[in-house]
């Protein structure tokens, strides 16, 4: 019986050991498997947080989206290193955990026929584990254009201006009600609205938070290429009788175009400037210009001269006094309103005389002021911003005229931003397309540029950004003479148009933040004045145009100008650097496709150039 006792406690010491060794077989070789499921999970958190990660860089600054493999170490483009490995934080190997990677891809951007942006294509690529043992997982991100101001040619919050402010007194237009909330009644708007008339000539898409007004049939685009019609008024696209509204009775018929849509997503406008103030105020190396009251800027090639006699210090490396040097590393200037040395080292008071429109060559001869009055029955509003006090000399203005050759240094753009206004006193041109049309108006758009650079212009001002149309002080209907045609004083004293075809050309992006873009003295000058009225001339804009209500640019078949804009559909892609955005994001994740590999897949060549390259080996943990 004991015998037989010891026999079975062997017999089963003998089996459990076997299972043991079976357990212990199985368990090896489902380790790998285990192993490798457990790498491929980190690989897609590794991805997810790659995918997350450049969504936010190129919604924080969209030039981003120029940069590539061969710009990795540059200035401009230090937060988005392409083709290389990026560690995902806390997984940096220690203590167990497995270490993740991320890894941009060069961008492939997909345009239009039109040459619209139609989606950023970027692979990125998620890895995780240890040498010999790695997992990847990729996805190829299809990212389309959303930021409003740049995706259109005309974006305006308000359709209409505030008659009641035609004085120089910064008041809001905030006093202005959407007149589709208050049953198109026209006059309950509290402000008046503004038409479409008949010879302006819209060549792009358009949004309004308004409605838009329309009379004698303007043209909105081509019969090949119409213009995209959005706004945010939920009843109709066009305050016209042909919808079941009451409408103003003097507006005219028009036909919506084939692609329009009403109730959009209201568009917030960003309630200033000041984030670009910061930008340019950043440190050197990648530090833009900083200057103070009234400020001169003429912009030759990739240089600009500048003349600014409030400006005690100037940032690094940016000229003054009538110097000329090169635009601002990171492609931003801003111009603040001067206070007193004690208050401010970096600028200082000089009295009279600091603002150009004041004439001091001549002791005030031709100076601008801008008390109320009235032309042709008209009360003439004051762009300026200025009542003839002395403020208008500390005041942070800008006057822009001259010719962009952006650097790939800085995206091929500027921006140009101010405390106060903007003052467009000569013709604005890019020099990487301008042969297009040569101050005619054009339809045609400019070619995205792969080496980075695309011309871009932005003025981004906190109240107008206006045209100059100066008159004489003491017969404010009789205009300045054309610049270089027996003018008697340099701009700004002088009419800065073409003096055969009167038209004026602005290559740039505007946006007017808290009032419009507008024309002063827009209702001056008459057609008998030949060769210094131009009030046959158009503003031929390409660009985009944004502003907070809409601001007069002339009468029409009387005085002004008359609109010719067209978009630049390189805007999307190429923006002027640290361009706002209404509240919206620049990029948005339209779809994508997940592969997962045990080898790191083939990566793009920089965009323009055929083929592709391999991976870069994972770094050692």
């Amino acid at each position: 019986m004991g015998q037989t006792a010891i026999v079975m406690v062997v017999a089963m010491s003998v089996l459990l050991m076997t299972i043991g060794v079976m357990l212990v077989q199985q368990t090896i070789q489902t380790a790998p498997l285990l192993q490798a499921d457990s790498t491929q999970h980190y690989a897609y958190r590794a991805l997810e947080a790659g995918m997350n990660s450049y969504q936010s860089i190129v919604n924080t600054n969209p030039n981003l989206a120029n940069c590539n493999s061969s710009t990795n170490g540059s200035a401009l483009c230090q937060d988005a290193r392409y083709q290389t490995w990026n560690l995902v934080a806390n997984t940096n190997g220690g203590n167990g955990e497995v270490p993740e990677w991320y890894l941009f891809d060069n961008p492939q951007p997909q345009f239009k026929a039109d040459g619209s942006l139609a989606s950023l294509v970027v692979q990125i690529v998620g890895v995780a584990g240890f040498p010999n043992h790695y997992s990847y997982q990729s996805s190829v991100a299809n990212l389309a254009p959303v930021n409003g101001f740049l995706d259109v040619v005309w974006w305006s919050d308000y359709e209409a201006s505030d008659s009641q402010v035609p004085n120089p007194d910064y008041q809001s237009h905030h006093v202005c009600e959407y007149d589709w909330s208050t049953g198109y009644t026209g006059a309950g708007t509290k402000c008046d609205y503004v038409s479409f008339g008949p010879s302006d000539t819209i060549n792009g898409p358009i949004f309004s938070n308004d409605s838009i007004y329309v009379t004698g049939g303007p043209n909105f685009g081509t019969s090949s290429n119409p213009a995209s019609v959005r706004t945010h008024d939920p009843n109709c696209i066009f305050v016209d009788p042909s919808c079941p509204l009451n409408r103003p009775s003097d507006v005219g018929i028009y036909a919506a175009p084939p692609l329009s849509a009403d109730a959009q997503p209201y568009q917030t406008p960003p309630a200033d400037d000041s984030a670009l103030a910061s930008v340019a105020a950043e440190a050197p190396p990648n530090n833009g210009c900083v200057y103070y009251g009234p400020t001169t800027i003429n912009l030759t090639g990739s240089t600009m001269t500048v003349t600014s006699p409030d400006t005690k210090v100037p940032s690094a490396g940016c000229p003054i006094n009538g110097a000329s040097g090169n635009l601002p590393p990171n492609g931003v200037v801003y111009v603040q309103n001067a206070v007193p040395t004690g208050k401010n080292p970096d600028s200082q008071l000089y009295g009279k005389g600091a603002n150009p429109f004041d004439d001091k060559a001549h002791k005030g001869k031709y100076a601008q002021t801008c008390p109320n009055y009235y032309i042709r029955g008209v009360v003439m509003p004051c762009y300026f911003g200025w009542t003839g006090s002395k403020s208008q000399d500390t005041e942070g203005d800008a006057f822009v005229s001259g010719n962009l050759a952006g650097s790939a240094s800085t995206f091929g753009g500027l921006t140009i931003g101010t405390a106060n206004d903007i003052i467009i006193d000569g013709n604005l041109t890019y020099s990487d397309c301008s042969g297009h049309w040569a101050g005619t108006p054009h339809e045609s758009a400019c070619n995205y540029r792969t080496d980075g650079k695309n011309d871009s212009l932005g003025l981004i001002a906190n109240h107008y950004v206006e045209v100059d149309h100066p008159v004489y002080p003491k017969n404010k209907s009789q205009l300045l003479p054309v610049c270089g045609s027996g003018q008697v004083a340099p701009p700004p004293l002088c009419q800065p148009v073409d003096p055969t075809t009167h038209n004026i050309t602005i290559d740039a992006t505007i946006l007017a933040l808290n009032q419009s873009f507008g024309v002063n003295n827009y209702a001056s000058g008459s057609p008998m004045e030949v060769g210094n009225d131009p009030s046959t001339g158009n503003i031929i804009l390409y660009g985009s145009l944004q502003q907070e209500a809409r601001g007069a640019v002339g009468l029409i078949g009387s005085s002004g100008f008359l609109k010719y804009y067209t978009w630049d559909p390189r805007l999307e892609l190429a923006a002027p650097p640290s361009y706002l955005n209404p509240g919206t994001a620049s990029f948005t994740l339209n779809s994508s496709a997940i592969s997962s590999s045990v080898t790191c897949p083939a990566l793009d060549n920089v965009y323009g150039t055929s083929g592709t390259t391999s991976c870069p080996a994972v770094p050692a943990p």
